[in-house]
């Protein structure tokens, strides 16, 4: 889910899925739920660069923990 703007509470952006060529800044771990057990499903992340969707970039994004792979820049 892609923020529909850069500071908005919609996650509606029109592009359903990313591609490998996007750049990602992890940002927090989310959840939707802020009463109950949190379960962390998914990653919070800034879009950095994505050649397929110049438009996005700076866009907040919430992507399932289980599809996401974590790596460092040195």
């Amino acid at each position: 889910m892609i923020n529909r703007e850069f500071t908005s509470g919609y996650w509606d952006y029109p592009v359903k899925e990313m591609s490998s060529s996007a750049t990602l800044l992890f940002v927090k771990f989310f959840d939707w739920d802020q009463l109950a057990v949190r379960d962390n499903r998914y990653v919070c992340v800034q879009i950095v660069d994505w050649a397929d969707h110049p438009e996005a970039k700076g866009k907040s994004a919430l992507i399932e923990t289980n599809l996401i792979e974590f790596t460092t820049k040195h």
